[in-house]
């Protein structure tokens, strides 16, 4: 194997062992008689997906929310994590240690993935440049206060980094990122790989391959494939303009496959946000989750390797292969959608091009700067010394984000580093009540619960909850136990048939489970269930 390619994959290992670092931290920091079940990214979003992955542990592809009492439709949705669950009955690795596992090999994937996209434009030292860019390069940065930084005050350098509270802007959390989004990314990128290889050859059957790995990579995540489509578009006005001799009509069959083939899942997923609850939340998400992104912030938070990408804009538009157009098409749709689509369409929120990845194409891209700059400087030493400066400019953020991951989830925090004894009872649950038989419990367990047992809550997830505020309102009035006749009516409106009393509840009073005549069935030191 060339050096080339040996050092480049040392430093995919690199990248993946420091985004994980702190997952290794958690796990030894653990009190004892907790554990930490590997809670990535957002928590409640996390026990979500590990709800997903316990219907597939069932046996199910077919899934819903469990964090709702209600019985809806189950539809063929958030597949991966129903087939992860299947991984994990057969290969009898718990879900948490599945989902972990996951990140790490899609991880490795997709940097892989990266290398192959690299390879067909660079050799050498600059295919180590690229992938060193897109592994660590950071955005732009500043020295902030504490508050501004987000970061604690025994950080050793509390660097503000714009955007970096959304993963993908993030250095060290964007490199073993949610696992479907990893798995969706790698295969919109050997989408286009295929397409630019039909278009290239004329081969019919790379085409087809194209346009079916864009179709998975979009049911498994469709934002990804939306900014591919975007950039791909884009990519093909640059071609037509650049090149006003070509025809598109040369190679319009393959892009017609693609887009067709691509589109079906995004058309599929829209359709389904239009059916049954919770897929009917996507468009409300859509629009709640908004983040303001002014243009001077979003430059700031692309960094260095825009500017670079600028300053081989000439040198990229004269390249002739289409791979270049099609990765700077990726890396421009993201200003289109912020500043053109989104105040036509502000339904949709911004949070699809927020997911673009730009980090990617612009890691690559930004190589043909290094080129220009070499040109223009033409002195070999002083080239070399800009490009070390430049990453070890890279290192602060690299840092304070490490140290931010580190100290995210607080070892103090019940819900994150979970006692035994609650774990214990869930599992007792589990074992003991039938399928999807109703929960209610506090609101921090009530999100554990679904995602390990067969059982739904009353109140869980506040965006998978049917009529979230009003059951949060009703779960409260519950545990405060002075209202029983509301109780009954509760119990009653829900088809309640376990109460789970924890360290998120008041104990349970003694006349309160009189009145309501509740049976209790399991009790240890930190959870008390009751049957109706």
């Amino acid at each position: 194997m060339p050096r080339t390619y040996l050092f480049s994959i040392l430093l995919v290992f690199l990248a993946t062992l420091l985004s994980i670092t702190p997952d290794i931290y958690r796990l030894i920091i653990a009190p004892a008689n907790t554990t930490f079940p590997l809670i990535h990214n957002y928590s409640e979003d996390y026990f979500g997906y590990l709800q997903y992955m316990h219907q597939g542990l069932e046996g199910r592809w077919l899934i819903t929310s469990r964090f709702t009492p209600e019985k809806f439709i189950p539809y063929f949705v958030y597949t991966f994590y129903s087939l992860l669950g299947h991984i994990s009955r057969i290969t009898h690795i718990t879900l948490p240690w599945m989902y972990f596992l996951s990140r790490i090999i899609f991880s490795i994937t997709l940097s892989f993935c990266i290398l192959l996209i690299i390879s067909k434009l660079f050799s050498k030292y600059k295919l180590i440049i690229a992938i060193l860019f897109v592994l660590f390069a950071t955005g732009f940065w500043t020295i902030a206060s504490q508050s501004l930084a987000l970061v604690p005050s025994t950080h050793l350098l509390p660097v503000y980094q714009f955007l970096s509270y959304w993963s993908h802007f993030d250095p060290i959390a964007r490199t073993t990122y949610i696992p479907h989004h990893l798995l969706s990314t790698t295969l919109g990128l050997l989408s286009i790989y295929f397409l630019v290889s039909a278009l290239e050859e004329n081969n019919i059957k790379k085409g087809v391959l194209a346009g079916l790995l864009g179709l998975i990579s979009g049911f498994i995540f469709y934002s990804t494939m939306i900014n591919i489509l975007g950039g791909i578009t884009i990519g093909i006005i640059i071609i037509i303009f650049r090149n006003k001799n070509t025809s598109l009509f040369s190679f319009i069959f393959y892009l017609l496959i693609y887009f067709l083939l691509s589109s079906l899942s995004i058309i599929y997923l829209y359709f389904l946000s239009h059916t049954t609850f919770p897929w009917t939340l996507y468009d409300d998400l859509k629009q709640r989750f908004y983040f303001p992104v002014s243009f001077p912030e979003y430059i700031l938070a692309l960094g260095p390797t825009f500017l670079l990408t600028l300053i081989g804009l000439k040198e990229i538009l004269k390249e002739k292969k289409l791979l270049t157009k099609f990765l700077l098409g990726w890396a421009i749709f993201p200003f289109f959608g912020f500043f053109f689509l989104l105040p036509i369409f502000p339904k949709y929120g911004n949070m699809m091009f927020l997911e673009a990845t730009s980090y990617i194409p612009l890691g690559i891209l930004a190589v043909y700067g290094i080129n220009q700059l070499k040109i223009i400087i033409k002195n070999r030493k002083i080239c070399i010394s800009l490009l070390t400066i430049l990453f070890l400019y890279f290192l602060p953020p690299l840092t304070s984000s490490l140290q931010k991951e580190i100290t995210m989830f607080p070892p103090y925090i019940y819900n994150l580093y979970i006692p035994t004894d609650i774990l214990k009872g869930i599992d007792w649950l589990d074992k003991n009540s039938p399928p999807e038989a109703v929960v209610l419990s506090g609101g921090y367990f009530g999100n554990v619960i679904p995602a390990f047992s067969h059982n739904k809550v009353v109140y869980g997830h506040k965006d998978a909850t049917y009529q979230a505020s009003l059951k949060h309102e009703e779960m409260l009035i519950f545990f405060s136990q002075n209202d029983i006749p509301k109780a009954k009516e509760i119990l009653l409106k829900y088809r309640v048939s376990y109460i789970f009393y924890s360290l998120d509840t008041d104990p349970p009073k003694d006349e309160f489970i009189k009145s309501l005549n509740l049976q209790k069935i399991y009790e240890n030191s930190k959870v008390k269930i009751f049957k109706i």
